[in-house]
């Protein structure tokens, strides 16, 4: 995999050094070469369905191979409904293979109750069955892309469930068959063959199936949900990518065919564009955790997470290097190197990107989206919330009362509220950040009392404000930042309290009082169980607020490396402009050069590492542009200029 981009962080924007960084790369400012070369998105369309004109695709038994599962089996797939079975008043069937006059199997859908649902029968008609707890589509998954699975040890009759990678409270209400039939009923997804009728259609779009013959880990599955598979995994029996086609991607070969003439549609689940994208440090080896949000090959943008390892310096700026190769599959997002491993450096409890969907990266929590929508933003995309009521938000899964924490985000308000929120009956709030268009404020209780610090000030409806706040439980001492400078503090005089509480973006916790929830746009929204240091909360504002002047891409140059490497050039030019950088790295390095040019610049700079260095220069250049830093620092060697004396060669070329 090659160097596409070379990325320098600027210490210019960084007040100290910090630890395990996580920095902030827009790829609009990407260089032409990155763009030739990163992998466009392969996954295109997804298969639409509509229940009522009873649309399907199914496999004849007789012409499967490796569905007949008679064992472990897990199923996955991207949902994305057009209305609630409970509004359809029927099931909705994700995929079958059953055939409820006799020839059952198993089948995977969601009930009238918009509930979850996994069963199989034996070949003696015994049950094993288990539903979710509770519904697990709600109103606001509707018209949003949602990742339904199931595992299932058969023979110990264990099952379990889990939405977009994370585990479904569910019981099993019939635990009496330890295998599965081999039917004879043809597999289908989207509906299921109702005592000899085809019936509970799927209504809606759906992306990216797989069949397994084996019990998936929660890991295996929420690390590979976001990307494409290959299809040679192993187990892997079915694989429907319906890219404009219903191919099985498996040596398995269960191409579907279709029934009341569905249609493809060009909205899909995720993106695969960019999985390719590596990121290294300067040595070119030593790899850093990183999270491709988003990458769009046709308008040249996109948006990468990446975690720097170590100290990155205030004092010298930082080179790390970009890889590509077009074709590399992204990492699960469990990898050493994936998404996840990107957001475990303060021990983030969130970290939401708002980039079409609800997801948090951490994979601690599986946000329940209520009425909130997505918009363009300055960094990507941003979680839209329309109305002061609370009847737009996002409910988290509870969270802990850390000893120490921080809350940082992005917003644009628009009216404003509550940005985040968690607290328990009686309005005790433990850990909310607000603003409105005139405050910036904090809210906590130590159980008794509630308090509170703020910043009044002009919160512009129009820009994008950096908040954050900070506790530190030591000392019980909040801060509150309003783009990377602090602007309050408070040391508290009693500790907080350490319930555990619900916890909500854009309303209030535990108050379903109208008029209380947030109004605006929120970005980049962050919980952490560390306290961020303030030197943190200014780089991470100078990066998210002017990416480009933060890291510096251009092109990586050219590195040479042989025994011995000679030049002799002559240049006879009006105006030398050398725009790339090049490194040379080698054990002897011979130079003659005469330059004819009115002008020569150096736009970038050049790096020689070579025990020998001899260099001869004839110089016809009445004025030469270079960098002052970092232009060539020969370890030795002589130089010797025909034109100028060897102080002024010095002094031009800073050896």
């Amino acid at each position: 995999m090659a160097q596409v981009s070379k990325a320098t962080i600027q210490s210019s924007k960084i007040p100290g050094d910090l630890t395990d960084y996580v920095g902030y790369i827009d790829l609009a400012n990407a260089n032409a070469e990155f763009w030739s070369t990163v992998k466009s998105n392969t996954n295109t369309h997804s298969l639409d369905l509509e229940a009522s004109s009873s649309q399907y695709a199914s496999i004849a038994d007789a012409s499967q191979t490796g569905l007949d599962i008679t064992g472990d089996i897990s199923g996955e797939a991207w949902v994305k409904l057009e209305q609630l079975p409970s509004t359809l008043g029927a099931s909705m069937q994700i995929f079958s293979k059953d055939d409820t006059s006799g020839s059952r199997s198993y089948t995977f859908y969601i009930d009238t109750n918009d509930k979850l649902v996994f069963l199989y029968f034996d070949s003696s008609s015994n049950l094993t069955r288990s539903i979710s707890n509770s519904a697990v589509v709600v109103g606001g998954d509707v018209g949003n892309w949602v990742h339904v699975s199931f595992t299932a040890d058969v023979s110990a009759q264990d099952i379990k469930m889990y939405k977009n990678g994370s585990t479904v409270a569910d019981t099993n209400d019939f635990s009496a068959a330890s295998s599965i039939r081999n039917g004879t009923d043809d597999f289908r997804i989207g509906a299921r063959n109702v005592t000899g009728s085809i019936a509970e259609f799927f209504d809606g779009k759906i992306d990216d199936v797989r069949v397994w013959n084996d019990i998936r880990t929660a890991d295996e599955i929420r690390g590979n949900m976001y990307k494409e598979l290959e299809g040679t995994e192993t187990n892997l029996q079915g694989y429907w990518k319906f890219n404009n086609n219903y191919l099985d991607s498996t040596s398995n070969g269960n191409d579907l065919t279709a029934s009341g003439s569905p249609v493809f549609s060009t909205d899909y689940a995720f993106s695969t564009a960019g999985g390719d994208i590596r990121i290294y440090k300067s040595d070119g080896t030593t790899e850093l955790a990183r999270e491709v949000v988003s990458c769009d090959t046709s308008l040249e943008t996109g948006e990468v997470h990446f975690k720097y390892t170590g100290t990155l310096s205030s004092t010298v700026d930082t080179e790390i290097q970009i890889h590509a190769d077009g074709t590399s599959a992204d990492y699960a997002t469990t990898d050493t190197y994936g998404a996840e491993a990107v957001w475990t450096v303060a021990g983030d409890r969130l970290a939401m990107h708002f980039e079409d969907d609800v997801s948090d990266s951490s994979a601690t929590n599986t946000p329940t989206n209520s009425g909130v929508t997505f918009t363009s933003a300055e960094m990507g995309k941003a979680g839209s919330w329309s109305t002061s009521t609370n009847s737009s938000h996002i409910d988290l899964t509870g969270q802990p009362v850390d000893t120490n924490w921080s809350i940082t985000a992005r917003v644009k308000p628009n009216g404003g509220g509550p940005l985040f929120s968690q607290g328990t009956s009686g309005a005790i709030y433990y850990k909310t950040l607000n603003l409105s268009s005139t405050n910036l404020i904090t809210i906590w209780s130590d159980g008794r009392h509630n308090y509170s610090i703020s910043n009044s000030g002009t919160y512009s409806s129009s820009i994008y404000h950096n908040v954050a706040v900070t506790y530190v439980g030591a000392t019980d001492t909040f801060k509150l930042y309003y783009n990377g400078t602090e602007v309050a503090s408070y040391s508290a005089v009693s500790s907080i309290s350490t319930r555990t509480g619900e916890a909500v973006i854009g309303s209030f916790a535990y108050n379903n009082t109208t008029n209380q929830g947030f109004n605006g746009e929120i970005d980049e929204l962050r919980v952490s169980t560390s306290a961020l240091s303030s030197d943190w909360i200014t780089t991470e504002y100078n990066n998210q607020n002017d990416p480009a002047t933060f890291i510096i891409l251009e092109a990586p140059g050219v590195s040479v490396e042989s025994p011995t490497l000679a030049i002799n050039t002559t240049f006879n030019a009006p105006t030398l402009i050398l725009e790339n950088p090049l490194e040379v790295n080698v054990p002897t390095l011979l130079i003659n050069t005469t330059l004819n040019s009115p002008t020569l610049t150096y736009i970038d700079p050049i790096e020689i590492n070579a025990p020998v260095l001899n260099i001869t220069a004839t110089l016809f250049s009445p004025t030469i542009k270079m960098p002052w830093s970092d232009v060539i620092k020969p370890s030795s060697g002589n130089w010797q200029d025909t034109n100028k004396p060897e102080s002024d060669w010095r002094d031009i070329m800073k050896p």
